[in-house]
């Protein structure tokens, strides 16, 4: 018998949001504004390339590995992917205090991004079904990103459906979950009390079943009064996204039902 689900939690990217043309493209019409002459073929094979040296040298947007924050992460990644295309060093230097803001900008608003198809009827939809008989569906959000992906998807307007603002509190969250359930690992974590879920914020990645214990937790609309263990949580909240390892396995992975959005 399939539990009645009370969470539903979407993914971001190619889930609800997209980019309204591929993010190479975007980096080299931002490039070419400041008298960089980059070729749009050798933007795209530098930025796949320096995204993932960086993603390995820096994991997690750089989270604790001694860069200031994810803005240094994008801002190296923007130079790395110029340079690596062909650009002269010291030129794209020269570049960087214009060009490094401007696309920081842009692909935290809706000038990057679009609504993927479907996304306002979906919410719509959900939001009739969260009637009186369904007063404690909740739904929320959780991505492998940081900060800027939930001011682009408040300039698209998905405030309106979802809480997209990320509460901290200097100590641990109030909850009935067990450290032993979370495992220790977790305790590294910074503790956002509620709101979305960002990598970034709590240290693990997608499909980490830590990623996604941490989301249920912070989300859950648990009774303080009752005793609810992680598993039934999870059992109780079913995780949306398009990615089919990291999304679905994942969740499925970590005890939450899940649904793969191919588009």
């Amino acid at each position: 018998t399939r539990v009645p689900i009370k969470v539903i939690i979407f993914d971001a990217f190619d889930t609800l949001i997209t980019p309204r043309s591929a993010p190479y493209l975007q980096y080299a019409e931002e490039a070419r504004k400041v008298g960089l002459q980059v070729q749009d073929e050798d933007v795209k094979k530098s930025f796949k390339s320096s995204f993932k040296q960086l993603a390995k040298q820096y994991p997690v947007y750089g989270l604790n590995t001694g860069l200031s924050s994810p803005d240094d992460w994008w801002l190296r990644l923007i130079q790395q992917t110029m340079i690596g295309s062909g650009i002269q060093q010291t030129k794209v230097e020269d570049a960087m205090p214009i060009l490094g803001p401007a696309l920081l900008n842009r692909f935290g608003s809706a000038e990057a991004y679009k609504l993927a198809e479907g996304v306002p009827d979906v919410f719509e939809k959900l939001n009739e079904l969260k009637g009186p008989s369904n007063a404690d569906l909740t739904l929320s959000l959780a991505t492998n990103s940081d900060q800027r992906i939930l001011n682009a998807c408040k300039d698209l307007g998905l405030g309106r459906f979802l809480d997209l603002d990320v509460v901290y509190d200097s100590k641990r969250a109030p909850t009935n979950i067990s450290d032993e359930d979370l495992g220790s690992s977790v305790k590294k974590a910074r503790e956002p009390v509620s709101g979305p879920t960002l990598s970034y914020d709590v240290g693990f990645e997608k499909p980490s079943k830590e990623f996604f214990h941490f989301a249920v937790q912070r989300i859950f609309p648990f009774d303080q009064s009752q005793q609810i263990t992680l598993a039934e949580m999870c059992k109780q909240t079913l995780y949306v996204g398009d990615h089919f390892e990291e999304d679905y396995l994942g969740a499925k992975s970590a005890g939450l039902q899940a649904a793969w959005l191919r588009r």
